[in-house]
């Protein structure tokens, strides 16, 4: 079935992948430490939004520490190292001319990120890709991150289209498991750190070592 979106992830995809997200998750693991919120040696192994689950299911019903408050300073954490990452990230290559030609083709294109909206649209602006975007979910916009795929079912119901009708391409398991979940066509792109054997054990539609690949794959779906 032909497509009429595509959604798209940012770091690691569209952009090269220089968040320092282990620094980061360390250093929000440190700060809930300090506050008495402790986790097994597996938390590294967590996503940010395990954690986040973690830290409601801890504070639920402990009045010592607010959640929003928590939560608040958590978000602060985040925002630094996204902050930081957005001044150096550079495009990956061809992504310019993969939007580009999307556009004319009339599809519609939505960002769908981990990241705050601060940090995102630092790096949409910087590297000049705001243009080719029809809408952009951040963290700021949902309540559950990816591998949850409420981003993916918030951007499909703003463009108005169905996930069978749906590409989202994404460089992470993080991404290839909120697609799936997502119902829509999983690509998985191996511009980020994730090895390509794990990607492909999760059984994405696509695989592709290069952005371009993407026009090919979308034509062919005609």
């Amino acid at each position: 079935m032909p497509f009429k979106a595509i959604i798209f992830d940012l770091d690691g995809t569209l952009v090269e992948f220089t968040y320092r997200f282990r620094e980061a998750k360390k250093s929000v693991i440190k700060y809930l430490s300090e506050i008495g919120i402790r986790f097994s040696d597996k938390t590294y192994e967590y996503s940010i939004q395990d954690i986040i689950d973690e830290v409601t299911k801890t504070l639920k019903n402990n009045n010592e520490h607010k959640l929003d408050d928590v939560r608040n300073e958590i978000e602060i954490i985040l925002n630094r190292f996204e902050i930081e990452a957005s001044k150096n990230t550079r495009l990956h290559k061809d992504a310019i001319t993969v939007l580009r030609k999307l556009k004319e083709k009339d599809y519609s294109l939505a960002i769908v990120t981990n990241n705050g909206r601060k940090a995102t649209l630092s790096t949409l602006n910087r590297l000049d890709l705001t243009q080719y975007f029809d809408v952009i979910i951040t963290r700021s916009e949902v309540s559950k991150l990816k591998p949850n795929p409420e981003g993916i079912e918030t951007a499909l119901k703003l463009l108005k289209v169905e996930p069978n009708k749906t590409m989202f391409v994404g460089d992470s398991t993080l991404d290839i498991n909120a697609g799936t979940s997502g119902g829509v066509t999983v690509t998985a792109f191996t511009g980020g750190p994730t090895e390509i054997g794990k990607l492909s054990a999760l059984g994405p539609e696509f695989i592709i070592t290069r952005l371009i690949d993407i026009l090919t794959i979308v034509d062919q779906s005609k």
